[in-house]
């Protein structure tokens, strides 16, 4: 699934710069900036739509505003690719009116996205106290970047799955210190900073494991 939405992308693109080779004229610089800024802003636009499709339901409060997120970022995006297209000769893309307008587009949408995700974040927070003892996520996300540059391609497809759950389906720290499956995942993990005793019997487990958190 993961190569069919890269390969959805990868056409995409190439269309927006076939296109753009088809009505290629001079000068070279301003007549490219929009097609190659139109891919940029669909490749950010497909990486939150993928997010969206792959993490499904979670308990992470990103989720929650991450179609949000995704539509302010497709305004923000098609107002700016339309204003560069619009603008596109060399007078025009470089006057004073078109920069501007973009600066704000940009900086609207920016902080739009930020605030989002300031908000979720916040939401997600408790007024309890972290426990010392307690392994973050961020902890073994670091260990598990570790580790997939030490396993082969079976087992770092299973830590790639790992972290994915940890990262978007499973809820703030403050709420993971009280559940014994996350203490018993994380704690695995932190023992096993070096692979060579790690077995694909092992991953599995840990998968299944970080499934029942969620």
């Amino acid at each position: 699934m993961n190569k069919s939405i890269n390969f959805i992308l990868l056409i995409f693109i190439l269309a927006i710069l076939l296109i753009g080779w088809i009505r290629a004229e001079e000068p070279f610089f301003f007549h490219w900036t929009p097609y190659i800024w139109l891919s940029i802003l669909t490749f950010l636009n497909w990486y939150i739509a993928a997010k969206i499709f792959f993490i499904g339901k979670s308990k992470n409060p990103l989720f929650g505003v991450l179609p949000i997120i995704s539509i302010v970022l497709l305004i923000g995006s098609l107002i700016s690719a339309v204003l560069m297209f619009l603008n596109s000769t060399e007078s025009a893309l470089t006057s004073n009116f078109h920069l501007i307008t973009q600066i704000l587009v940009i900086a609207t949408t920016s902080i739009f996205l930020i605030l989002f995700k300031i908000t979720s974040l916040l939401f997600g927070m408790k007024t309890t106290d972290i426990k010392k003892d307690h392994i973050s996520k961020i902890e073994c996300i670091k260990i598990i970047n570790q580790l997939l540059n030490q396993v082969p391609n079976e087992q770092k497809q299973h830590f790639k799955k790992i972290m994915n759950i940890i990262e978007y389906d499973l809820p703030h720290d403050n709420k993971l210190q009280d559940i014994n499956d996350w203490q018993t995942l994380s704690s695995n993990l932190k023992n096993y900073q070096t692979a060579n005793q790690l077995s694909v019997k092992q991953t599995e487990d840990w998968i299944k494991l970080a499934q029942k958190i969620q």
